[in-house]
């Protein structure tokens, strides 16, 4: 997620710092040299764009009973497949999925535990430290029933 966080702030940068200004210079009239820069929102909207991305389809794969991240893949290059910010891996032997992002392409491969780290899943023993907390709220929230927050 490291890498989606650097694109949503190289986003916010180029819209701030520099089309946000080359507008404003431009509806004030000023004479100005335009700056070039690469717009991100392809990329952007390959990670987290509704109704379809990535992380939308991790979401969806993580309700699935028996879904792997194979399976996380699969999904990801026959809903996604044609996407300009999105390739299959230099070697077939890879199994997982490329985004161009701005500053270089990213292989991310299928069997590194996506489906199970996207489940947020707190451990017994935060659970148990947590319901024991001062903060009624806290107590409550983490309280034995069963079901994970």
């Amino acid at each position: 997620l490291i890498n989606f966080a650097n694109e949503r702030l190289q986003q916010h940068f180029t819209t701030t710092a520099i089309a946000h200004v080359q507008a404003e210079y431009d509806a004030e009239g000023l004479p100005w040299t335009r700056i070039e820069y690469t717009d991100n929102r392809e990329v952007v909207g390959l990670l987290e764009g509704l109704p379809l991305s990535i992380l939308s389809l991790l979401d969806d794969q993580c309700l699935q009973a028996g879904a792997t991240d194979q399976s996380f893949v699969s999904q990801i290059h026959s809903s996604l497949g044609g996407h300009s910010a999105l390739s299959q891996p230099r070697f077939a032997s890879d199994s997982g999925f490329v985004v161009h992002h701005f500053a270089a392409a990213v292989t991310y491969s299928a069997g590194t535990g996506w489906l199970i780290k996207n489940k947020d899943a707190f451990s017994s023993e935060l659970r148990s430290i947590m319901s024991c907390s001062a903060l009624p709220f806290l107590r409550a929230l983490f309280a034995s029933n069963g079901a994970q927050p």
